[in-house]
């Protein structure tokens, strides 16, 4: 029986409610740390097989958005969605894409006390290839120039005080880039301390039927 799900009653120990949730939170979180260890190792290792198929790219990222408002919302916290990329089918694995967005979201929205949250999309050639950049804007803590340089490295945050005061793994970075790069993209950061950070992520695309309007705003 999985930890969330205890009974109240577990042998001859009550569990109460808060720690029923405790449990719950903590399992999870282990859980999902196992899963992004599990696939940066195959990454690295270059075992990692990338899907592409007939995929609507902006369904991915607002599904992604929808995932992510419950917890800016619990912070008082506004998560806007910008969309300058046509409708229309791509090739692309979408459930990466997806997850790549969830991840940018969850870090800006967990650095993130005051302001909110900007998710851009647009369409753009690059090297000759037609490629989707996601930008996930917030107005957090920000980092360094040289904080910003080790931020896609696993187990890696800003600092020390950063990890104290907001916890995590320092995986989600690092796997969003990783993921980016299988997909023909990249991950990059910009950022000003004190102010707030846009993370990006890009990944190449070829259209299919119904995407000749992305393939034309690519163009323009």
């Amino acid at each position: 029986m999985p930890i969330g799900e205890l009974p109240r009653h577990y042998g001859a120990v009550r569990v109460s409610d808060p720690l029923a949730a405790a449990l719950k939170a903590s399992s999870t979180h282990l859980l999902g740390m196992i899963d992004d260890l599990l696939e940066l190792t195959r990454l690295e290792e270059d075992k990692f097989t990338i899907h592409p198929e007939p995929t609507d790219p902006m369904r991915c990222v607002d599904e992604a958005v929808a995932m992510l408002r419950p917890k800016a919302e619990a912070k008082g916290l506004t998560l806007t969605s910008e969309n300058n990329a046509p409708a229309g089918l791509v090739m692309l694995d979408g459930k990466r894409l997806r997850q790549i967005v969830i991840n940018l979201l969850g870090n800006a929205v967990k650095f993130t006390d005051r302001g909110g949250v900007t998710v851009r999309c647009a369409v753009r050639v690059h090297a000759g290839r037609q490629e989707l950049a996601v930008s996930v804007a917030d107005t957090g803590i920000g980092i360094s120039r040289e904080q910003a340089g080790r931020l896609f490295q696993p187990f890696t945050q800003a600092d020390a005080s950063v990890t104290r005061r907001f916890g995590g793994t320092g995986l989600g970075l690092a796997l969003s880039r990783g993921l980016a790069r299988r997909m023909g993209g990249d991950g990059t950061v910009e950022s000003t301390l004190g102010v707030g950070s846009t993370f990006t992520a890009t990944v190449a695309m070829e259209p299919v039927a119904g995407g000749v309007a992305l393939e034309r705003a690519a163009a323009a």
